[in-house]
């Protein structure tokens, strides 16, 4: 049973139609709700393109973007357009560039166009920085298109958007808005809040506010599905190609640091929860769907029932918590 939805190719059109009704019947007139779906929806086609023309998976399969759109509608917090929408697009075009740099004797201008992406997305989110000597580190291991050109294309590629903004401020002689975007860079990436973890650890479950409960239980069902999926991908990484294997060593990588960030950066923790189930997305779904024996199945249907609890629990989380602690 669980082998037949995983290489299923109409559980990908039935996850978008249940999906899409959670995600805009609620509000069916905010045109916010409707940026955010349509992002949502962009981003589904993408891992799905990019799963066919990569072959992320080695059997037919909608997985990967079927995992990340229900990931998606069952957090209804991350439902609106905002600018962090748009984090997760850059990061998988970013994905395409490096995947296409895999082992290129000029990978320069591919290096280029994806830490570009890296370099616009630190405008909205400073603290993506840190991952870059993760992914230069991931370049020159497993992709091997880290050259002193490469890396040079790299340096130019993120500063970029700041001479572009210099450029732009000198154009207005105006310097005062410059001057304050790198004031907030800087504080953003040396200062670390602690105070968030302290709050959850000081409250007691029935005066921990309802995001929250949200928040913890969407980042932690993510997380240790993440984790079982990567500790399953060392194991059986021989399997796939080498290229494809490389490309989920990146993503494992990646995922390691985006936990570390949401650990250091707890202010941005629904940014991250939003990186984390993009970038989680295909190693889950490889592991669903490649992975034989009982113990996958059950976990399979565990997350299956769980997504499910999550789902209406996030939606009606007032509710049931009212029942729970009244």
């Amino acid at each position: 049973m669980r082998k037949a939805l995983t290489t299923s190719t109409i559980i990908l059109p039935i996850a978008l139609v249940v999906g899409s009704m959670l995600w805009i019947l609620p509000e069916a007139g905010n045109l916010l709700l409707w940026g955010g779906w349509f992002v949502g929806i962009l981003t589904t086609y993408i891992w799905m393109e990019t799963n066919a023309r990569q072959q992320l998976i080695r059997e037919r399969s909608r997985m990967v973007s079927t995992t990340f759109f229900l990931a998606i509608v069952s957090v209804p917090l991350l439902h609106e357009f905002s600018l962090a929408s748009l984090l997760p697009l850059a990061l998988q075009f970013s994905y395409v560039c490096l995947l296409a740099a895999y082992q290129e004797r000029r990978p320069e201008g591919k290096m280029f166009h994806a830490f570009l992406l890296l370099g616009l997305s630190a405008l909205l989110l400073p603290q993506v920085l840190w991952l870059v000597p993760l992914l230069l580190f991931s370049c020159s291991l497993h992709l091997r298109s880290l050259t002193l050109s490469s890396l040079w294309a790299t340096l130019m590629a993120l500063l970029l958007p700041l001479v572009g903004y210099s450029l732009w401020a000198l154009a207005k002689w105006d310097f005062s808005p410059l001057v304050t975007f790198l004031e907030h860079t800087h504080q953003a990436l040396t200062t670390l809040n602690w105070e968030y973890w302290q709050s959850i650890y000081t409250a007691t479950p029935a005066t921990l506010p309802t995001s929250d409960w949200q928040f913890l239980a969407s980042a932690g069902g993510t997380l240790l599905l993440s984790f079982i999926a990567i500790v399953n991908q060392v194991r059986t990484s021989f399997l796939d190609k080498i290229r494809v294997r490389m490309f989920y060593y990146l993503m494992a990588l990646v995922q390691g640091g985006l936990t570390v960030l949401l650990i250091l950066y707890p202010e941005e923790r629904w940014s991250w929860l939003l990186l984390l189930i993009t970038n989680g997305a295909p190693l889950i779904a490889h592991y669903f769907t490649l992975t034989r024996g009982w113990l996958c199945s059950t976990i399979f249907w565990i997350t299956f029932l769980t997504l499910i609890l999550l789902t209406f629990f996030n939606y009606q989380t007032e509710w049931i918590l009212s029942l729970i602690f009244s």
